[in-house]
């Protein structure tokens, strides 16, 4: 599999995969000439087929100049560059997005037997997690709620007084611990939900990568997020969701990204 560097925590150690390929589409591999270096490295390991499960320009290209015969993938951003195409109509959100890759998976004869999320525990990560409780003074008997309060765009975006409000009810209701989370570019928002929060929390926000936190959730009872790719790491892991979607858009509707095509929908004042 074929993963930026960002992304290469999701997959790395999965057993269903024989060896991860990192595209550095932003440093290493960002010009022309460092992605056509990397398409001839491609090429050496003659491969046979090629399934391109999010449509790219460089994508495209680098398939295409690696000389891999068949090259699977969506009609869109230089689509002619493939051999085996499919029409473009994810923007619709008309099905999940699960069922849009398996597509390109049925196009090679394969039905799929499974459609659940997977996402290995990095050992290192696992140590993480077991060193941070024990700084924190979390005990495995603890019930844990984390939020997840950013997201890659401000229109899918609850507000941070909502979630600050939802954790105090969870914390005094029911007894959880509240666990911030949040990439680095949110660290703001994460903040603000803990200065509006009159119950503890514990903020760490810009502190877990990837796989410490698919560990991290593994460990609570419950995680509520803005859509965003937090909440598919979750599922993979076992732990229940609550998802927020905030725009109108088919798109971005729970139809297309809810987990595992399986959601409720209900209406949530601003």
């Amino acid at each position: 599999m074929m993963t930026s560097p960002y992304s290469r925590e999701i997959i790395e150690g999965n057993p269903f995969l024989d060896r991860v390929i990192t595209y550095d589409k932003d440093a290493r591999h960002r010009s022309w000439v460092g992605s056509m270096r990397f398409a001839l490295k491609l090429k050496k390991q003659r491969f046979d087929c090629a399934v391109i499960l999010h449509p790219t320009n460089r994508v495209h290209l680098v398939t295409f100049f690696a000389g891999i015969p068949r090259r699977i993938g969506y009609n869109r951003k230089l689509g002619i560059l493939l051999t085996d195409k499919l029409e473009h109509t994810k923007q619709l959100g008309q099905r999940h997005e699960v069922e849009y890759n398996l597509d390109l998976i049925r196009l090679l004869g394969i039905e799929p037997q499974t459609k659940e999320l997977f996402m290995p525990l990095q050992e290192k990560a696992e140590c993480w997690v077991n060193e941070l409780f024990s700084s924190l003074g979390i005990h495995d008997s603890e019930k844990l709620l984390a939020i997840h309060p950013g997201a890659s765009c401000p229109s899918k975006l609850w507000p941070a007084e909502r979630f600050a409000e939802t954790a105090d009810r969870l914390s005094q209701g029911y007894g959880f611990k509240t666990l911030i989370i949040s990439g680095p570019h949110d660290i703001g928002i994460a903040q603000s939900v803990s200065r509006n929060m009159r119950t503890p929390s514990v903020n760490l926000a810009g502190r877990t990568s990837l796989s410490h936190l698919a560990s991290l959730l593994k460990r609570c009872r419950l995680f509520i997020s803005n859509d965003s790719g937090p909440v598919h790491i979750a599922s993979a892991v076992g732990t229940p969701v609550v998802s927020i979607f905030g725009r109108a858009q088919a798109g971005l509707s729970p139809l297309r990204w809810a987990l595992s095509g399986r959601w409720i929908r209900f209406y949530i004042r601003k």
